[in-house]
């Protein structure tokens, strides 16, 4: 099928589903274009973030911002905007970033591939005539972190994906509590966060140990 249509987000995220079934999670205050035809999908990122799940499809699945495009086949990654910067985070997935070599020679492009868990930083440019090329940099120091977006998940995924990113694991003390469902949009790496908001919806406590964040019931005569 084919769809042109424009999002745009005030203060509110907001998840879309698309024709082709990908979903996009916006940040508040984006604006996205999608025109998905016959030969490819292609968005274009005008202002904002946006986190982007890939239906498989033969159809290559494009996102450009700010003249930089990113290529993807089935996969997870986010695209933010900032003061004339183009972010590329990978989450899961493989995924080709093509950009500029030079605001002076714009028809001469570099191809960077990234691996789960790298971000590509393209300067602006007024930034890349005097910058060195953009680095692959590991996600040990984001600067601007992913989320992780849960939609009635159960804990037990939501976790096992939230532990592959880094920071203290978060294990659970009684099994019952891996089967609640989770609904919400956390930062990624951030498992104390993640942990602390579990305890906080669902009554549970946080145990800090030496081997992780362990999630158990409240026990009553400590209240």
């Amino acid at each position: 099928g084919r769809q042109i249509v424009a999002f745009s987000t005030d203060l509110q995220s907001r998840r879309i589903v698309l024709l082709d079934g990908s979903e996009v999670l916006l940040s508040p205050g984006s604006d996205l274009n999608v025109a998905i035809g016959a030969s490819e999908r292609r968005l274009r990122l005008v202002k904002g973030e946006g986190r982007f799940t890939v239906a498989h499809s033969s159809r290559p699945f494009i996102v450009v911002a700010n003249g930089t495009e990113v290529v993807a086949r089935g996969t997870q990654f986010v695209v933010s905007l900032d003061q004339g910067r183009t972010t590329v985070s990978l989450i899961e997935g493989r995924v080709d970033v093509s950009y500029p070599q030079s605001s002076q020679r714009a028809e001469r492009r570099r191809t960077t591939s990234l691996r789960p868990g790298q971000r590509l930083v393209v300067p602006s440019a007024q930034e890349s005539s005097a910058a060195a090329p953009p680095a692959v940099q590991a996600p040990s120091h984001p600067a601007r972190p992913a989320m992780l977006e849960f939609d009635d998940t159960p804990l037990v995924e939501a976790v096992q994906q939230a532990n592959r990113h880094g920071g203290p694991p978060i294990r659970f003390r009684e099994p019952a509590i891996a089967d609640l469902r989770l609904t919400g949009a956390f930062r990624v790496g951030d498992t104390n966060g993640l942990a602390e908001g579990i305890a906080a919806a669902f009554g549970l406590e946080v145990e800090r140990a030496a081997d992780g964040l362990w999630l158990r019931a409240r026990r009553n005569s400590e209240q």
